[in-house]
């Protein structure tokens, strides 16, 4: 639709009762039409002083922002056989889908913009007369709901381009956004979507010989500054990348230890080994605050840590607990994470790690990806290519078949600004190339990207992604062919 201005007429109404989640399912609901919405940002105080310059006189010196509101909206539909708005009790999703020549029935491939209503509360419910007692009276029975959301999304098409072609020139291990939105007051102005993060492989110890790499970019990923991670030797890998507080720490199986740097000094490293196991060599690293974040590595090695520099505070399962590698970790606070690995192996915890329970997984495969959106519903992902998921903690598990289901492998999943977003992403590889899929309703269904004409650049595997907080930004990093020495890659999705 380019720049034309949106009409009413180009707007359809898509509803998952139950909300955003991969439980349940966006259907289209032809006979409804969403009312006008307010977006609240939070009103504007000034905040005055004295003029300099004359008595009894003052001056606006600074601002003041109130809190925002949540989003309200309203939903009209017709009086049926089934009547949602009468019924259902609990938050869904909504989503006005925006078009012109396409079909609005596709769920994919038939819209060119959305906005999408998180945690749509009914709050009020109204209709008009319900019957008639003369001719004069007979009309449609329109009923009218309320609607706060939790957040209001604007959700554009995506397309690919590989970046960092100069940079990359090994496997990239592992990516993250770490951003916040700044208007610049302080001297930095971001979307919240433009500092990233990526380590690179090294060549080990061959000649020429290559040091793991930190790539940084400050613009969501258009251009790269490259530091060498001199603490780890040409053949200790980087196995993950976390930023815990104003430091920047990766983890190294080879090593057996941490690598730490600082975002204002990405050029000095430190290696920290002080807690690690031979046997427990980590894997990966999940940070929910400066105060705590876990490592997970061989032989079922969970480790807390509160502080990076002093290394591990407590080891909190050892090898003789869980046998099988833990690959993957991921929690949605401090008491409720859940650890992946090699066989199948899940294990979980409700108290911080003080105690870790086995949980009877879906499949023996390697599960490769761990994806926590509540206390009860995970998504995980295996080295067969299947997407699992489970609604009550991982008792009963259901299998998310997406296009490419069965394949390779699913390496890598994440969803935007929060944990059960409806708006995430996917890596997965078949074999031979990797691609980016997309999700659009909390995980229940998933597409391949690009949204728009063209193809995903050409690589062997995609094995690692970073989503942005806007739904509309993802980055994907792997590597561009098979074979040692290959050339990394990366992806971006914007």
């Amino acid at each position: 639709m380019g720049s034309e201005v949106l009409q009413t007429g180009h707007g359809r109404v898509w509803m998952q009762t139950g909300g955003a989640a991969p439980d349940s399912t966006m259907t289209y609901k032809g006979l409804a039409r969403l009312g006008a919405f307010t977006l609240p940002r939070g009103d504007i105080t000034p905040v005055s002083g004295p003029s300099p310059f004359s008595y009894d006189e003052f001056r606006v010196i600074d601002e003041m922002k109130g809190a925002a509101a949540l989003p309200t909206t309203s939903i009209i539909m017709r009086l049926g056989i089934t009547n949602p708005l009468l019924t259902e009790q609990c938050p869904m999703h909504l989503q006005a889908r925006y078009g012109k020549c396409e079909n609005p029935r596709d769920p994919v491939g038939g819209w060119e913009l959305i906005l999408g209503y998180e945690q749509a509360r009914i709050t009020n419910v109204g209709g008009d007369q319900q019957t008639a007692l003369e001719e004069a009276d007979r009309a449609v029975v329109l009923l009218t709901g309320d609607v706060t959301a939790r957040k209001m999304w604007v959700i554009r098409q995506l397309s690919l381009a590989e970046t960092g072609e100069a940079e990359v020139l090994r496997e990239v291990a592992a990516i993250i956004v770490s951003d916040y939105i700044s208007c610049g007051d302080c001297g930095y102005r971001s979307d919240g979507e433009q500092r990233v993060l990526a380590v690179v492989n090294g060549s080990g110890t061959g000649s020429p010989g290559l040091a793991p790499e930190l790539l940084f970019s400050v613009d969501g990923g258009s251009t790269w500054d490259e530091y060498d991670i001199d603490s780890l030797t040409g053949n200790e890998q980087p196995s993950d990348i976390a930023v815990v507080g104003t430091n920047i720490v990766v983890p190294s199986q080879g090593s057996i230890s941490l690598h730490l740097s600082t975002l204002t000094d990405p050029d000095t490293w430190t290696e920290v080994t002080t807690g690690f196991v031979a046997g427990g060599a980590p894997n990966a690293i999940h940070s929910e605050d400066s105060a705590n974040t876990w490592v997970v590595g061989q032989g079922g090695y969970i480790y807390k840590i509160e502080n990076p520099a002093n290394g591990v505070f407590s080891v909190q399962a050892a090898g003789a607990v869980f046998n099988d590698n833990l690959l993957d970790i991921h929690g949605i606070d401090a008491r409720n994470l859940v650890a992946v690995g090699a066989n199948g192996l899940i294990v979980k915890t409700t108290n911080g790690g003080s105690t870790w329970t086995e949980v009877t997984g879906p499949t023996v495969a390697t599960i490769n990806k761990i994806w926590m959106r509540t206390a009860y519903r995970w998504l995980i992902g295996d080295a067969v290519g299947r997407l699992y998921y489970t609604q009550d903690g991982g008792i009963t598990w259901t299998e998310n078949v997406f296009p490419m289901s069965g394949l390779g492998q699913v390496y890598d999943l994440g969803f935007c600004d929060h944990p059960d977003s409806p708006y995430g992403f996917m890596v997965a590889s078949d074999g031979t190339h990797g691609y980016i899929f997309r999700s659009l309703d909390g995980g229940s269904s998933w597409y391949q990207l690009p949204d728009f004409e063209g193809s995903t650049p050409t690589n062997y595997a995609l094995t690692c992604l970073a989503v942005g907080i806007s739904g509309n930004y993802a980055i994907a990093g792997g590597v561009e062919a098979s074979g040692a020495g290959a050339d990394g890659i990366l992806v971006v999705a914007k």
